[in-house]
């Protein structure tokens, strides 16, 4: 029941933001999944959408983009869940951070990875792991991420802004 909640308030919010700052885009169904990610119907506009712990983020662009965000919580495994989706030299890096500082760095490299797979188009996604991504990659190829906290620093918030060219 919750993760329903949070569908359609994240959606009535996106209406929100049509409505807003698109005032010529019918709401009636106004958005559909393609090939290339959600995008706005009959427009060059991408989104994105993400939900955690009550809390809900919409991205509304020109280029295709990704957003996650996600509630900090300590967790007993977090070297075991790292190494699920972290490349060797992520991990390398996350393992020699200091122990304050895990935490947050864990759930950054995930929200990032994870925006950045949104962005992704459909074909570029399947058999893509996380582990596969790298924020490097991304960067170089043009792209954007951005990544911070936010709400009292109990959630991580990453925006990805994929260049058109990128190919995984």
């Amino acid at each position: 029941m919750k993760r329903r909640k949070e569908y359609c308030f994240s959606r009535s919010l996106l209406n929100l933001i049509i409505q807003t700052h698109l005032p010529s885009i019918s709401l009636a169904r106004s958005y559909q999944d393609t090939d290339t990610g959600p995008r706005l119907n009959n427009t060059n506009y991408h989104i994105s959408i993400s939900h955690s712990h009550g809390v809900i983020a919409v991205a509304v662009a020109s280029e295709p983009v990704g957003i996650d965000i996600e509630h900090i919580q300590p967790r007993k495994n977090l070297a075991e869940l790292a190494n699920m989706f972290m490349a060797p030299e992520e991990l390398d890096g996350f393992l020699g951070a200091e122990m304050e500082s895990r935490l947050f760095s864990f759930y950054e490299e995930w929200a990032s990875k994870e925006a950045i797979f949104k962005s992704l188009e459909r074909k570029q996604q399947y058999g893509l792991g996380l582990s596969d991504i790298r924020q490097i990659d991304f960067v170089r190829s043009g792209s954007l991420i951005r990544t911070t906290s936010c709400l009292n620093n109990q959630f991580v918030l990453s925006v990805a802004l994929r260049a058109e060219s990128l190919s995984y």
